[in-house]
C-alpha cells in the first residue's frame, strides 16, 4: 500500500490474477473512454483467464502498465532482443501502447456490464460486435486514416455497438 492507504497497481494485479486462478472472475470499473464505444467510462468488465498462448488478435485484455491497469485490444506479439512482447491499442487512440511482457497481462475481458445489461464478448451479439470493432480498428490502422475518417469510423462503431447491445438484451431476456 502507498502512504495514502491505496493498494498499488502491482498488488491489485496479483490479487486479480489469483481470483481468476481460483475460478472467481473479478469485475473492474472502466475509468477511461479509450475503448469507446465497446467500453466506456463507468462500464464494468469481467475478467477471465487468458489462453495459455498469446490472446487472439482482437481480444480485449487487461494488463499492468507502470502504476496503472489498462484494458485495450490485443494486436500481436513482437520479438525484440530475444524476448516476446505483446502489442495493444485502444480503439479510440491512433497509436499503439508501449510493448509489454506477457507476464504483465492479467486477464481477458469476457463481459461488459452497462446500465444493468451484460454483453458477453465470447458469444452471441457481443462476440460479433467485438469481432466487427476489431476488424474496423485493423482496417483503420492499415489505411492510416486522417482524423475525419477516424471520427466517421467511431460514429459507425457507435451505431453497431448500440444495435449489438439491443440484440444482446433480447438474447438475455430469452435465456
Amino acid at each position: 500500500m502507498d502512504l495514502a492507504g491505496h493498494i498499488s497497481a502491482a498488488a491489485l494485479a496479483d490479487m486479480l490474477r489469483s481470483s481468476i486462478q481460483q475460478g472467481q472472475p473479478p469485475t473492474l470499473a472502466v475509468t477511461s473512454n479509450s475503448m469507446m464505444p465497446l467500453l466506456m467510462r463507468g462500464d464494468e468488465v469481467t475478467l477471465t483467464a487468458l489462453p495459455s498462448e498469446a490472446p487472439l488478435p482482437g481480444d480485449v485484455i487487461t494488463f499492468l502498465s507502470g502504476q496503472s491497469l489498462v484494458t485495450h485490444r490485443f494486436w500481436r506479439t513482437d520479438l525484440r532482443n530475444g524476448r516476446t512482447y505483446w502489442l495493444t491499442r485502444g480503439d479510440r487512440p491512433l497509436q499503439f501502447d508501449p510493448p509489454f511482457l506477457p507476464e504483465q497481462a492479467i486477464g481477458r475481458v469476457d463481459a461488459r456490464h452497462r446500465n444493468g445489461r451484460t454483453l458477453f464478448l465470447s458469444s452471441g451479439a457481443g462476440a460479433k460486435l467485438n469481432r466487427h470493432l476489431a476488424a474496423l480498428a485493423q482496417w483503420e490502422q492499415r489505411r492510416h486514416p486522417n482524423r475525419l475518417l477516424h471520427r466517421l469510423l467511431l460514429a459507425w462503431a457507435f451505431v453497431v455497438s448500440s444495435i449489438a447491445s439491443l440484440v444482446a438484451a433480447i438474447e438475455n431476456r430469452k435465456s
